[in-house]
């Protein structure tokens, strides 16, 4: 290789390190960080729980979410409205016996039937 052709390869070389330094995260207390300091939302692992509730009986309905919010029954006999970023209880609609239906929304208004033979039309 000619001392050309190496200069070049060196230059490359050493640009490539420097590019590469600042585009790692850095060690900050003992943690990674990102190496700017924009504000971003951590990056979740695919498969890792991100919250869950506790109802107080068994759940067969399935979930709907519509704006954000998680609507379900349960066997405790209530409707559930469960934030869906934090998992907090918006609100509980209790009726007169056990939900294994899943919740249809519609306008804001949440519709479910239950087993006391009633559909609840539930304001959302």
């Amino acid at each position: 290789m000619d001392s050309k052709t190496e200069n070049i390869a060196i230059l490359i070389l050493g640009l490539f390190l420097v590019i590469s330094i600042f585009a790692l995260p850095q060690l900050n207390n003992g943690e990674r960080t990102p190496a700017t300091t924009q504000t971003t939302p951590v990056t979740a692992i695919p498969g890792t729980l991100k919250w869950k509730y506790e109802t107080g009986d068994d759940i067969f309905s399935s979930p709907a979410v519509v704006n954000n919010v998680v609507y379900i029954g349960s066997d405790d006999n209530s409707v559930y409205a469960l934030d869906a970023t934090s998992g907090n209880l918006k609100w509980r609609y209790e009726t007169g016996d056990y939900i294994s239906s899943s919740p249809a929304t519609e306008n804001h208004v949440v519709y479910v039937g239950s087993n006391d033979h009633n559909v609840y039309a539930i304001y959302a």
